[in-house]
């Protein structure tokens, strides 16, 4: 009993300080950032990285970026010591929670952080010490302890100072915490490009979760897919594993595991992913969604083609899968010979595409034939004032406009509709224009729109 009344009275005292820190520390940093002109900034960008790697050498190989990239991180740096006083608590912690898992993918040692959070509160002290003092010496309490007293003229240099280091000292210790957790076995594996150390950290992985492993570290609120990481990072080799593993299929007594699900679930443009980044995984992609037995009868192989995800998207809003979409734009005749592809498409075509297709070549030819009888044959000088020839000029305007017209404005309407909502935009000539436009069937499409409304205001 006594020890469990010393922890909650110790966790509340703590909580206290920190209550107490926070409100005393938060006026002055407003001030420090106000005070800071674009002098010191420049000072405390090319200098904390001096600083930083006289202590600590090795981290000069973590920081090979251009100069306007270390700038960056350093303004990063103030932006979130000033930001862990004015920001909300719940929107700093997943701000953070994501770079720290930025870090995880980089393979940052948070060894390092207590000496750059050193280094930057080094860098920051001659800057503040610089700035004008008041004449006072009344002794004062400082109001982040009330625990001892200095002098009245040094008190904001002081809050300032310390400000600043317990709030990037909180920074650091919410990136290590992160970096911590989210330090999986799997990441480490993805950072040395090794499979068979993958290989390894997967063998005490659940069937159940083993494609979660691969496809989501989170920490908090904040979530990151490994398999995305070892493609945008270059380990390749690893992205190869991790892809053949997901598409493995597993059993034991009362289930089969098939990690497609999760696979297109977790990361839905894993597709577009894998040809933006490493195109050759795409035969291993396609070929996890084939499964082949080994026995053969009468001459055939029983094939059995995963095909839901290359059909239907995952978000209901999407008309066509992205995963098609993506092997669609990406051009290339050798990837969409693939047999999954193949199969797919055939399916599409003849069970969706092929009628209305069909259908709608058939109106475009009769339109064109109603339209070529309205406009150079029933329209001769020769049958001027022939009833019948009138009747059935007028029934051919008719039907040119009802089904030509009609149907042109309702897809353009749609479409024009759809884009501006979407922001679908394209700038041309400081005009917003609808991408679709920019396809040459659909640019004639309209242009046929457009004569066939001057044509109308000729009509008689």
């Amino acid at each position: 009993e006594t020890a469990w009344e010393w922890l909650w009275a110790t966790i509340s005292r703590n909580l206290t300080e920190a209550t107490m820190k926070v409100r005393a520390f938060k006026p002055h940093s407003a001030r420090l950032f106000c005070l800071l002109g674009e002098e010191q900034l420049e000072h405390f960008r090319s200098t904390v990285y001096t600083e930083f790697f006289s202590k600590c050498s090795a981290s000069q190989d973590l920081f090979k970026q251009s100069q306007t990239r270390l700038r960056y991180i350093a303004d990063r740096v103030l932006r979130s010591s000033y930001d862990m006083f004015h920001k909300p608590k719940d929107e700093m912690v997943d701000d953070l929670s994501a770079l720290g898992l930025r870090h995880v993918g980089y393979g940052v040692p948070v060894e390092l952080f207590a000496p750059f959070t050193d280094s930057c509160v080094e860098v920051m002290k001659p800057l503040i010490e610089a700035f004008s003092k008041d004449d006072s010496v009344k002794l004062v309490w400082c109001p982040a302890d009330r625990a001892h007293q200095l002098p009245e003229n040094d008190l904001p240099e002081h809050m300032m100072i310390e400000g600043f280091r317990w709030s990037i000292g909180l920074v650091a210790r919410v990136l290590v915490r992160t970096i911590t957790e989210g330090s999986t076995a799997v990441m480490q594996a993805i950072n040395q490009d090794d499979s068979k150390r993958l290989r390894k950290a997967l063998r005490e992985a659940p069937r159940a979760d083993r494609s979660s492993w691969q496809l989501r570290v989170r920490v908090g609120s904040q979530s990151i897919s490994p398999l995305y990481w070892a493609l945008r990072s270059g380990a390749h080799a690893a992205a190869n594993f991790m892809i053949q593993d997901i598409l493995t299929i597993r059993a034991d007594r009362d289930r089969y595991y098939y990690g497609v699900d999760d696979l297109f679930r977790l990361q839905p443009d894993v597709a577009e992913h894998i040809l933006r980044e490493a195109p050759t995984l795409s035969e291993t992609l396609l070929n996890g969604l084939i499964w082949r037995s080994h026995k053969t009868k009468d001459g055939m192989r029983p094939v059995i083609y995963y095909l839901e995800h290359l059909v239907r998207d995952m978000d209901e809003t999407k008309t066509f899968s992205r995963a098609l979409i993506s092997f669609v734009k990406y051009n290339n005749p050798k990837t969409i010979m693939h047999p999954m592809l193949v199969f797919v498409l055939e399916i599409l075509w003849t069970h969706l595409a092929k009628k209305s297709f069909f259908l709608d070549r058939v109106l475009t030819m009769i339109s064109f034939v109603v339209f070529l009888l309205a406009t150079c044959f029933l329209n001769q000088p020769s049958l001027v004032g022939n009833p019948t020839a009138e009747t059935c000029l007028a029934v051919a305007r008719i039907l040119v406009y009802s089904l030509g017209f009609v149907r042109l404005l309702y897809w353009h309407t749609s479409e024009f509709f759809r884009s501006y909502r979407h922001k679908d935009l394209e700038k041309v000539f400081s005009l917003n224009v609808p991408r679709y436009l920019m396809r040459g069937p659909e640019l004639f499409s309209f242009a046929l729109m457009l004569n066939m409304i001057a044509m109308m205001t000729v009509e008689p």
